[in-house]
This record gives structure tokens, sequence and C-alpha cells, in this order.
């Protein structure tokens, strides 16, 4: 299988590639913005991406997907290491931390609900569903002449739930919830399935990162997690990913799976 991983450098995209690429008959490419971003919040990042680019098949292309030049080249690349044959795309790259640097690194915003400022409100829009609208747009046409593919978007349950506090990140989310549906609709008839995962808090670098940002309310929530509620570890999403795109999950399209351990139930 033939796969693709945006902004696969570290967290989630990361622990993707690693638990796909360990099925030897599966090439991945993965993608991010720039060499710097694995290194942004973890050296731990750092080193496994390290060892994954050595695996004969692991390839990484970088380019940033908010430019439509960027775009065409990257896709360049991917046609011309998978011989234009697509199976698998996961659209993963995102971020709800502000600003333009390349390897999104730094802290949330200090108004970070309806009073954002709205050059930050369309840094992290952009960055979380124009990186999935932009790549897409260009890879789906590949995928519909081979009559076969899986996509996968990464939502978040902040996209079903009422925190303000991540205003334009949970509508970005929000959107690519909404974008998903329309794109398992209308690729219904290429064999193409296409399913969001909303995973809730996961132990990434930029999460932990970032945790001390928080409000206090969402600290105590975190902190008052129990039984069956906990964060969830980068490899319980994979795993998840890894069904979505395997023969046994054809039945599932257009499908939202909210992956929280039941975060979510009651906000």
């Amino acid at each position: 299988m033939n796969i693709v991983i945006t902004g696969a450098s570290r967290g989630l995209g990361l622990s993707h590639a690693k638990i796909l690429s360990n099925i030897n008959s599966n090439k991945v490419i993965i993608t991010d913005i720039s060499k710097s971003a694995s290194s942004a919040f973890s050296q731990n990042d750092k080193i496994l991406l390290k060892k994954l680019i050595l695996k004969k098949n692991v390839d990484i292309v970088y380019g940033d997907l908010n430019k439509n030049t960027d775009v065409v080249n990257i896709l360049k690349k991917i046609k011309k290491i998978f011989n234009d044959k697509i199976d698998t795309v996961i659209c993963n790259a995102g971020g709800d931390i502000p600003g333009n640097k390349l390897n999104a690194f730094g802290n949330k915003s200090k108004k970070n609900d309806y009073m954002i400022s709205t050059k930050q409100f369309n840094n992290i829009f952009k960055r979380n569903f124009n990186t999935s609208f932009n790549f897409l747009k260009l890879i789906i046409p590949v995928m519909k002449k081979n009559n076969y593919g899986k996509i996968i978007t990464i939502g978040s349950v902040n996209a079903i739930t009422d925190q303000s506090n991540e205003f334009s990140y949970s509508i970005a989310k929000n959107s690519i919830i909404h974008y998903t549906k329309i794109l398992a609709r209308d690729l219904l008839k290429f064999n193409i399935n296409v399913n969001c995962i909303c995973p809730g808090p996961t132990m990434t670098s930029r999460f932990m990162h970032t945790l001390n940002q928080r409000k206090k309310e969402e600290q105590k929530i975190i902190n008052k997690i129990k039984g069956l509620q906990r964060i969830a570890k980068p490899e319980d999403i994979s795993k998840i990913v890894k069904f979505l795109i395997s023969k046994e999950a054809d039945i599932f399209t257009g499908q939202l799976f909210i992956a929280d351990y039941g975060f979510s139930i009651g906000r």
C-alpha cells in the first residue's frame, strides 16, 4: 500500500508513520513544512524521525501546504516515488499554535477565544483546514484514476464541544468534519473512502508543551480524569488509522470517529 502522511515529522503524524511503516508491504511518504519541525518540541520525535527515514520503505518530502507552488512540487515528487499510484492519504498537518513560523513553535494565543486577532485566527485556520484542502484538491484526481483509495482527515473533540478558548482551532476542525462528509459523498463512485478521526487530549510533544498554558478550568478537567477516561497516547490514534485504511474498514465512509476515552461526554 502506498501511503502519504502530511504533518508527519512529529506528534501524531510521526506515530502514524512509525506504525504503518512497520508493515513491510507498505510504502510511506511523510511530508512536513520544514526540516526543523521535528525538533520544535521533542528530542524524542527528532530521534524517531531519523530512524524512520533510514527505512527502505519510507521517504520524506518537505514543503508548505499553504503555498500552491510547494503543493504542486510535493505532488510531483510523490507521483514519481509512487509511480502515480497513491492508495492512502492521511491529512495530519495542523496545530493550535498561532503565528506563521515554519515549525509552528510557540505558545498559545493570549486571546484564544472570539476576541482572537484576525491575523492569528487566519493563521490557525489555514494551518488546520487549508493544508488539507490544498493538498487533497490536487491529489484526489490521481486517486480517482486508480478508482480506489482511503483518505483520513484529523479533526478534534474541540470541533464537537464548546471549547471557547480554542476558537479558531475548533472552527477549523469543525470545517474538516464537514469537508470530510462532502468528499465522502462525492467520491463514492470512485471507491474512495473518506473518514475523520477526532482525537481528544493526546500526549504529543506539542500537547505537553502547551499544557501549562491552558485555562485553569481545562487543567482541572484533565487532572480529574480517572477510570476509563485518560489522556490518549499517540499510538492509540494510530491504531485507529491503521484499521480505517484496511480492507476491513471498507464499509465506513463519511464517518466521524471520536477517539477520546469519553473525554467529550457531557461537554
